[in-house]
Parts: C-alpha cells; structure tokens; sequence
C-alpha cells in the first residue's frame, strides 16, 4: 500500500510522458498487489477506496495532461517555423516568374543556373552537373569543369595518402602561392615528412627533409628544426615535439590532411577567381538566418498596407555572424543612408567622406558651386571629389 501510495503521489508532480509510463507501472502494480490479496476482504476494501481515491484520478489526468503539452507543442512549432517566403521577399525584390521573358529576368535566371551548376561542381558531382548543364541549358567554360575534375583526382589521391598529385600542384604554382603569402606547398611537405616518419623509415624521412626543407628554412626554421629533431625521437615516443612534429597516428593524420585538403580548396578556387566557400551555400545559409526577420517585417508591412520602396536596402537591419560580413558598409554621416552602387561614398579633397547625392544636394547640382564640408571650412567643388572603394 505504501508503494501504492509513493508512486500515485510521484504521477502528480509532472505531466510528461515519464509520468503517464510511471501511473501505468503503478497500476499494474497495484493490480498485482491486489491479486495476490483478494481473499482478503478488509484489504480489498482499503485497496478499492484508494483506487477510487488517488489511483483513478491519477491515471485519467495524466495522460490528459501529456495530450495538452503536446498539443501546446504543436502550436509552438506553427508558430515558430510557418514562415511565408513571398511575404517576406516580395516587398523587398521582384521575383522574376519564368515565363517573365525580359532581359533582366533571363539574366537572373541564367546567373542562378550558373550558380547552382558551379556549386555541383564543387561537390563534385559532375554527373549531376552534366545534366543540369544540358537540361537549363548553361553554359560554363570548358576549362572550369576541368579544373574541378583536377582538383578533385588531387582531393581522391590525398585520401589514399598519395600526396604527390597536390605537391605537384602547389610547386606549379608556386609564384601563385608565394604572392598570396600561403603556406600550402609546406603544409604538403611537412604531411609527407611526418607520414614517412610513421612507417618507421627515418633514412628516407631524413633524405626527405635534406631534399625539400631548404628552400622554407627563411619562414619555417623554427617548425624544420622541430620536425627533423623528431627524428631522434621516432623510438622513444617521448618526444617534447609530439604536437608540433614526428610521427602521426591515425586520428592526427585524418585531422590534419582535412586541414590541409581545406587550403588547397581554398587555394585552387582562388586561382580560378572563385570564392573558397560556395556562393549558393552561403546565400542560404544567410537567407535562413535573415528569413524570420525578413517574414516578420513583410507581415508588419502587410497589416499596416505599406510597401518597402527601396530595391538596394533592407526593410530592417540584419546582423549576420561574422562569415557572411565580406565588405566594410558606410552611412553617409549627413543624409544617414547606407550607400550604394548608384549613391556610392565620395571623398572631398580634405580627406571626410560623404554620399553622392549629399554632395550632390550641397553643389546644388553644379560643377561650379562650391560649397564647404561639414566636418571643416575647407570649400571644394563636385568635380574635386573621388570615389571611394571598400
């Protein structure tokens, strides 16, 4: 009776559904305690009072209370996650249909096309791309797709602990990478070293090193010294060079072909004037982050019957996380509006920057007005002035 009573008081303190499995042990317990005495006719009747009492009650509420968390539950996800992706953009930009025949809409379609055809590539998929490429009829440039195809024989030789086809690479291109200060054609060598180091064959790993390391000792002494040193190492293994040299287990050497397999990515898409990371994930990775904001406001706008005039700027300011921040974004300190292709920041000959149509609007629309900066009394003209870049 006691244990009864324990668990119909534990069924009370929650509504989960740990609670509703529990007021089903307890009266499947209480059944069997009940069994085994039922020719006990004074506990029958303490038994059927406290069924009556505290385990009937217990037993309907429970689930009646499972059943409105999740109902509740269900409410709160509509809530959350019913977004309607044309409210949030249609005031914002025109959506091109595609029977939408004119030139700006058979631009943006095929610069879409290109974009998804360009992202399976770098998945390589090229099956998949083929087909898309003849199905939307796009065309790319021949040598880009085998560009990819190289890259990826490099990516599939370095899964095989081949790194030969990625030193060659790197050593071909390596003005390419000595201009852009990158480190790639080290990283493959220092991977080479340690891999030969972990087949136990320090003759070759140090004729390796006598063979390749000389020409990095200007910018990587300190890291050959540690690697050759590691050498002395390779039978104890004790060496104070464990994390920075020597031999790779298994995992280390997963971790850090991923590390190196990544900057040659980034490397080679650089070479063929692409961005490292796809345009198309980023632009939905950053369209999932603004989405909500984005539907929330095409709503507010939508109740109040406004519309959002402005094609170059956003109804609300969006803080994207720092990967999605390319470029530096200037408000012009006078009108307070953020620039633009066609209202882009100019500099007066005396160094403050301000918005073309500001200063279009203080010149009075003339190349011989002049007028003076808001910041000093310095006077100029329209024609003075320069673009600037950021």
């Amino acid at each position: 009776m006691d244990l009864i009573t324990k668990e119909s008081g534990q069924l009370g303190k929650n509504a989960s559904l740990q609670a509703c499995e529990d007021s089903v042990d307890a009266l499947l317990e209480f059944l069997e305690q009940a069994k085994a005495n039922v020719t006990d006719k004074q506990y029958m009747a303490q038994v059927h009072t406290m069924y009556t009492s505290q385990v009937a009650p217990q037993i309907i509420q429970t689930p009646n209370d499972v059943h409105k968390a999740i109902s509740r539950y269900g409410k709160a996800l509509d809530r959350t996650f019913k977004l309607n992706v044309n409210s949030a953009a249609s005031s914002i930009v025109q959506i091109a249909s595609d029977n939408d025949d004119s030139k700006e809409a058979v631009e943006s379609r095929e610069e879409l096309n290109r974009a998804v055809a360009v992202h399976l590539l770098r998945l390589g998929e090229f099956d998949t791309a083929n087909i898309f490429l003849g199905e939307s009829a796009t065309k790319l440039p021949p040598l880009l797709v085998e560009q990819f195809e190289l890259l990826y024989d490099i990516l599939r030789s370095m899964g095989e602990r081949n790194l030969q086809p990625a030193i060659d690479w790197a050593s071909t291109h390596q003005r390419f990478l000595d201009c852009r200060g990158s480190d790639l054609e080290f990283q493959l060598r220092e991977l080479q070293f340690k891999m030969l180091l972990s087949q136990r064959d320090t003759s070759a790993a140090l004729a390796y090193a006598r063979t390749h390391f000389q020409r990095y000792q200007r910018h990587y002494l300190k890291e050959i010294s540690q690697l050759v040193t590691s050498i002395l190492y390779s039978y104890t293994g004790n060496s104070p060079y464990e994390k920075t040299g020597g031999e790779v287990s298994g995992d280390d050497h997963a971790v850090a072909l991923k590390t190196v397999q990544q900057t040659l990515i980034k490397e080679f898409c650089t070479l063929l004037g692409l961005s490292s990371e796809s345009p198309l994930v980023q632009a939905v990775s950053s369209g999932t982050v603004a989405l909500p904001i984005l539907a929330k406001m095409g709503g507010i706008m939508k109740t109040k019957r406004t519309e959002w005039t402005s094609s170059n700027e956003l109804p609300v300011e969006i803080d994207l996380p720092p990967e999605f921040q390319f470029h530096s974004v200037f408000v012009c300190p006078v009108s307070k509006e953020q620039t633009t292709d066609s209202n882009p920041p100019l500099m007066l000959p005396c160094g403050h920057i301000l918005a073309h149509d500001t200063l279009k609007a203080m010149s009075k629309d003339s190349d011989r007005y002049r007028f003076k900066c808001h910041y000093c009394p310095e006077e100029t003209t329209f024609p003075h002035t320069r673009r600037v870049y950021f």
